[in-house]
């Protein structure tokens, strides 16, 4: 345990060198935020969309990963910590989809059609969850972490793209949203799975991938360039 808030510490101090050579020689300015402003952004179906889009996607990542070494840990009560931390080693899967991110989206010509994609790799792994073999979920944390991170890379893009002005709104609402998810996902998940059992839960965040995917692809053409 020490070792691993020893790494932590060596890690932030690091970033705090880096961070102190940054200069900052632009003049920020700040606009105090209104709730009329916020409402109007979430009438705009597009943000709505983005915003309920991924408070789910972020609602099932952190939920599932969030009981999945305790699954694990019930199919194979002999597993280490060690090898209940190496289940995380699909979060890697971010820094590679964000290098080649481009070349994903050049496949598909348009970012709503890569994030279509991503959220048909994001359901499928999710439903594949239901085959509890140790070795075989492991690897499917890979294929969740792809689905997640190609669909959370294209929407911060598009979100960041869908109004010329109150950036710093859009994006910090964009990122509540996203929190948000993530918070109730690691809250509600563990009471279904500890009432319901492995399967009904895999079932509930399918269901719920799946509807993400019907309200996106139903709404395409009002992202107009970005499909």
């Amino acid at each position: 345990m020490e070792g691993c808030f020893f790494i932590i510490k060596f890690s932030l101090l690091i970033g705090l060198y880096f961070i102190k050579n940054i200069s900052n020689d632009a003049q920020s300015k700040t606009t105090k935020v209104k709730a009329l402003d916020i409402v109007h952004i979430l009438k705009d179906k597009r943000f709505f969309i983005i915003y309920f889009m991924m408070f789910c996607v972020f609602f099932v990542f952190a939920g599932l990963l969030n009981i999945l070494p305790f699954k694990v840990k019930e199919v194979m009560p002999d597993a280490s910590e060690t090898q209940l931390g190496l289940l995380y080693l699909g979060y890697g899967m971010g820094i590679i989809v964000s290098l080649y991110i481009h070349k994903i989206v050049n496949i598909f010509q348009k970012e709503l059609r890569t994030i279509l994609f991503g959220i048909v790799i994001f359901a499928l792994s999710t439903l594949l969850f239901l085959f509890t073999n140790p070795t075989f979920m492991f690897a499917m944390v890979f294929l969740f972490c792809v689905g997640m991170f190609v669909i959370h890379t294209l929407a911060t893009r598009i979100a960041n793209s869908l109004k010329s002005s109150q950036k710093s709104l859009t994006s910090g609402m964009y990122l509540a949203f996203y929190y948000i998810g993530g918070t109730v996902g690691s809250i509600i998940p563990p009471y279904i799975y500890l009432h319901y059992g492995w399967e009904n839960t895999i079932f509930l965040f399918f269901s719920i991938v799946c509807i993400i995917f019907i309200l996106v692809y139903k709404n395409m053409k009002i992202f107009n360039d970005f499909t």
